[in-house]
């Protein structure tokens, strides 16, 4: 959250899942300008995908994984 604001990201929330657990770091949009590219880029990642059906408020869903340091 903190690296991300500090880029001039604004962070709508955070929530800790507590029954899934992900291997990889991913960031999730599902605007065809790919704004999870970027987001992924800041975060030092390369993983990022386009989802056409996602439905949130959110521009990108961050999901963190044991892989993020």
């Amino acid at each position: 959250k903190t690296k991300l604001e500090s880029a001039g990201y604004t962070v709508g929330g955070s929530v800790y899942a507590k029954t899934t657990v992900s291997d990889k770091t991913y960031c999730i949009s599902s605007d065809a300008t790919q704004f999870s590219v970027k987001v992924a880029e800041t975060l030092g990642r390369q993983n990022y995908y386009l989802n056409t059906i996602y439905s949130n408020d959110a521009d990108v869903v961050v999901i963190i994984g044991k892989d993020y340091k």
